[in-house]
Formats: C-alpha cells, sequence, structure tokens
C-alpha cells in the first residue's frame, strides 16, 4: 500500500516554504519520515536549491526528491500562478515502488535521452509499470525522445509534464 500527503507554502522565503509545504505532507500523509518527496516549485532562487533539497531529504528521512520548476504549483488543497510557492507530496510504498532517475543532456539527442531512460528503468531491480516525467521544455522534443525509448523498452506507462518557468530565464530546473 502507498501512503500519501500533500502539503504547500506561499511563504517568499524558499527555506521556510519548502519546510512548511513538507512538513504539511508528512503531517497529512501520517508519515513521521517519507522515501520519497515529490517536489514542485517556482523558482526565484535557484541557486539556493541544491541546499534547500539535502535539507529536506533529512526532514523527511528520504532517499530521493524529485520534481522540476514550474509556472505555478496544484495540489488537492489549492493551484498557485505567478507567485512564488512550493508543493510538496510525501510518499511511501513499497521499498521497491520508487525508483528516482535524472537523464542529462536531454538537449544534445533526444532519441538517446528516451533510449537512455528505457535501460535505466530495464535495470532496475524491479518490474516498473509506470513512469513520470519532468522534462525541460526547451529541449524536449518528444518524438525522438518516444521513438529512443520505444526502441529500448517493454511497455511502461509514462505520465508527466514539461518543467518550466515563470518566463524570461528561458531555463528550466529537474531535480
Amino acid at each position: 500500500m502507498i501512503r500519501a500527503g500533500t502539503g504547500f507554502s506561499e511563504n517568499t522565503s524558499l527555506e521556510k516554504a519548502a519546510f512548511e509545504a513538507t512538513t504539511q505532507a508528512l503531517d497529512r500523509s501520517g508519515l513521521s519520515k517519507a522515501p520519497l518527496l515529490l517536489l514542485f516549485a517556482t523558482l526565484k532562487e535557484s541557486n539556493r536549491w541544491n541546499g534547500v533539497l539535502k535539507k529536506l531529504k533529512s526532514l523527511a528521512g528520504a532517499e530521493a526528491v524529485v520534481g522540476n520548476s514550474a509556472y505555478g504549483i496544484l495540489t488537492d488543497q489549492t493551484e498557485i500562478e505567478q507567485r512564488p510557492s512550493v508543493a510538496v507530496m510525501a510518499l511511501d510504498g513499497p521499498k521497491e515502488s520508487f525508483y528516482p532517475f535524472l537523464i542529462p543532456h536531454l538537449q544534445e539527442n533526444n532519441f538517446r535521452a528516451g533510449a537512455a531512460l528505457a535501460q535505466t528503468i530495464r535495470g532496475a531491480d524491479f518490474d516498473p509499470s509506470l513512469a513520470m516525467l519532468g522534462p525541460d521544455a526547451f529541449s524536449f522534443q518528444h518524438g525522438p525522445f518516444f521513438d529512443g525509448f520505444e526502441s529500448e523498452s517493454q511497455f511502461v506507462s509514462l505520465i508527466g509534464g514539461c518543467a518550466s518557468e515563470q518566463g524570461g530565464a528561458e531555463k528550466t530546473f529537474q531535480w
């Protein structure tokens, strides 16, 4: 069984917003620790995210924090656009339920990136039934990516959405 809860914050302090959203997610899930955090955030202080992600992993006892930058955030509690916000989902389930991945250099060759994802999934210690993607909207080319994925993979359900930003930065972030 998978247990999950969500939290969000509009605090203008990056550290406080991330802490508040994670604490809410843990509380709403009934968990004191969560092996996986899904995190979506509008970015103003992108150079400080690495430190924040490390603190969140420690706070939640998480093995991984995955997600991406966004134009806005959405939870079962709210939708926020055009202002600083963070959304977190804390997840716990069977150990083999979660296998985070990051495929670098998408912009160089979408076909190879798709094939690399298929190889990563195939190399997992379990038979995955779902993969969640959050690619960079400025680099993602769905045709070549999925052609590469299908060249190396059996059927796996895929879901996700392109990472975005508030406009002007022309750069997205995935973690």
